[in-house]
């Protein structure tokens, strides 16, 4: 998928997602991370953004959200 596409039609609502009240939804995004961390290569902006996403999410009040979000920040180093 393109990286312009993605960005136009997804990246929001991934976004948001991370906001989601469902605790599951939150550990998918974390552990979506992973696949989608290639389209903020180069765009320091984004990466910004999901760095400051992943940080909240590891600083979330449900045990399993900190979990998959810090596997997924260890995965990345």
């Amino acid at each position: 998928m393109p990286r312009d596409f993605f960005r136009q039609n997804f990246l929001k609502s991934y976004m948001e997602l991370s906001l989601d009240k469902v605790s599951n939804v939150r550990v998918q995004v974390a552990v979506a991370s992973l696949t989608i961390r290639p389209y903020f290569d180069n765009e320091v902006d984004l990466q910004l953004e999901l760095i400051e996403m992943m940080n909240r999410l590891a600083t979330d009040s449900d045990h399993d959200v900190v979990e998959a979000a810090e596997h997924a920040e260890f995965e990345v180093l």
